[in-house]
């Protein structure tokens, strides 16, 4: 039997990559070059970062699933958000 490639999974970790990535730039730039620092760019790092966090929390568990095919542990997602929230 020749394992077949979820080429979806590929794709979905390149974009994780490339987010994670291109934001983490954005912060960067804004923090290293003085002439970036204004109340517009401000508001650009505060997308990047909230961007940044969704690649970083939401992502993987999208592509464990699209993997797996199922949700194997809800119960210890669910434990998780209760804690991150409390």
């Amino acid at each position: 039997m020749v394992k077949q490639w979820r080429w979806e999974v590929l794709l979905l970790l390149t974009l994780v990559l490339a987010g994670v990535t291109g934001n983490v730039l954005v912060c960067v730039a804004v923090r290293v070059e003085r002439k970036l620092r204004n109340i517009t760019n401000y508001f650009l790092v505060s997308l990047a970062v909230a961007d940044l966090c969704v690649s970083l929390v939401v992502m993987p568990f999208c592509i464990i699933q699209e993997f797996i095919g199922q949700w194997s542990n809800t119960d210890t997602i669910i434990i998780i958000i209760i804690i991150i929230i409390d």
